[in-house]
């Protein structure tokens, strides 16, 4: 689900979706939804997202002007990790899968090139990064 979830957080967690997935980059008021032991009372799973797939509309149009480099929509690794982090000091790092706050189809309507594919591509491996580095640090394979 992308957007807020704070209207609906209580109906969902009953859901019998085994994977509750958010927005948690563009919404990080989303991290106040559940507990730990919530999640853990209904065994569920959140799909953590963590990198934005719509990042500010005047920073597209910039780039596609040529008055920034793409590379400015990107989220470093170390910003994601930071995010990673603190979702599991709420809900358990076990029970993160990592992900996108949602698809970046939106990026396509704003260049006429491959533009919001690099954009898209780099943020992934970021994110791929950032979870490595969660791992590494904690000593989980």
């Amino acid at each position: 689900m992308c957007g807020d979830i704070s209207g609906v957080a209580g109906t969902l967690i009953q859901s019998e979706a085994q994977v509750l997935d958010y927005s948690f980059k563009d919404f990080p008021a989303n991290l106040g939804a559940y507990s730990k032991a919530a999640l853990e009372r209904v065994d569920k799973m959140i799909g953590f997202g963590c990198v934005s797939p719509t990042p500010d509309p005047q920073l597209l149009l910039d780039i596609k002007d040529r008055k920034r480099p793409w590379m400015d929509a990107v989220e470093f690794p170390e910003e994601i990790k930071k995010l990673i982090l603190e979702g599991g000091r709420r809900f358990g790092l076990e029970r993160l899968m990592i992900l996108p706050d949602c698809g970046f189809r939106e990026m396509k309507d704003y260049f006429e090139d491959d533009t919001g594919q690099r954009i898209a591509a780099q943020k992934l491996r970021n994110m791929v990064e950032a979870a490595r580095r969660v791992r590494e640090g904690l000593k989980i394979s």
